[in-house]
């Protein structure tokens, strides 16, 4: 088995010889594999690393092709012989990157009946950068005022806000990319 395997590595090796080209202003990324930035801070193996990010490459497959539970969780099935043939790895490294991914809580497997492929679930990072992002928004002043409130704007103008009186404007960046405040006309 290990010779057919061998075999079977080198042919795909030699068929996956590509040309390299300079990345410029006009190249598109096609055929690259999504790798969650965050996850390059945790104590994972390197290769459990692309194994993931191969697992969650195929999973906009699924996404596309509707394969998902009734929680609407998508799932890929990947054999982990396939897996270890797309890494050019052994199918005992492959189960132990899996083992790793599980206990970090990137991926579980289901077993749908024995002898077959698994469905694979990924769990998403819920990295410091989107809860970051999130929290600004929260904390950020909305520019507009609660509607249909008439406890604290009983005339639909905002609170603190009298008849005439013009409504805050948020800031903009001028013709200089200088932050500054518009002011209503």
């Amino acid at each position: 088995m290990h010779s057919e395997l061998e075999t079977t590595l080198r042919c795909r090796m030699e068929q996956q010889k590509e040309e390299l080209i300079p990345f410029t202003n006009q190249t598109e990324l096609t055929g690259y594999v999504p790798l969650p930035k965050s996850l390059l801070n945790r104590a994972i193996h390197p290769g459990a690393l692309v194994l993931y990010s191969l697992l969650l490459d195929r999973s906009n497959l699924s996404q596309r092709s509707g394969w998902w539970n009734i929680l609407g969780e998508v799932y890929v099935i990947y054999p982990l012989q396939d897996l270890a043939l797309a890494l050019h790895k052994s199918l005992s490294t492959i189960k132990r990157w899996m083992r790793e991914l599980e206990k970090h809580g990137l991926v579980s497997r289901e077993v749908i009946s024995p002898g077959e492929a698994c469905r694979i679930y990924l769990s998403l990072p819920w990295h410091s950068d989107a809860a970051e992002v999130r929290r600004q928004k929260a904390s950020a002043p909305s520019w507009g005022y609660p509607q249909n409130d008439p406890q604290n704007d009983p005339q639909g103008q905002g609170p603190g806000m009298t008849e005439g009186q013009p409504r805050p404007v948020p800031p903009s960046i001028d013709d200089q990319g200088a932050w500054s405040a518009m002011t209503p006309k």
